[in-house]
């Protein structure tokens, strides 16, 4: 089961990078556009926004999951191997509740624009249900991948009940 959810959250991450690269590409237009033809676009800025919103949560799990984010490890580093393993499953936890919550609470919100119809103010009118939709999306995979990493990485053992 974890090494299906692993390879999902790649999957995506690679989607995420695609997405990614879409935003660039816009960006480059844009800035042409704007700069030897003087004509700028009125739509590529909130795409390229849009893109960067969806890249970053659809490759956060697999970040987590590679441990490719930005963390500072000056105290962990002076403290004992136990207590540095202690100190990451607590971690774990923290961040499997805080994104669950993030993902309750900005599904609320998706839900709330989805129902009262609610439109960006900018020329393209997009619902912002749309943009938001990636928020809990994103928030969920990262919770999941971060209980994988919590009993696979850390090799954190349920306790088995007797039957």
């Amino acid at each position: 089961m974890s090494s299906i959810i692993t390879k999902i959250s790649k999957k995506i991450a690679l989607f995420g990078g695609a997405i990614l690269f879409f935003a660039a590409i816009i960006t480059t237009y844009d800035v042409l556009c704007r700069f030897i033809f003087n004509s700028p676009t009125s739509w590529a800025l909130e795409l390229a926004q849009y893109s960067l919103l969806y890249a970053v949560f659809l490759g956060g799990a697999y970040a987590f999951w590679e441990d490719s984010y930005t963390r500072v490890e000056v105290i962990k580093n002076l403290l004992p191997k136990r207590l540095q393993r202690a100190l990451y499953i607590v971690g774990d936890i923290i961040t499997i509740v805080l994104f669950v919550m993030l993902a309750w609470h900005s599904g609320k919100l998706t839900i709330l624009c989805f129902t009262k119809g609610w439109a960006e103010p900018t020329p393209l009118r997009v619902p912002m249900w749309i943009p938001l939709i990636i928020i809990p999306i994103g928030c969920i995979a990262i919770a999941v991948q971060n209980i994988v990493i919590l009993f696979i990485k850390r090799k954190l053992k349920p306790e088995r009940q007797p039957f």
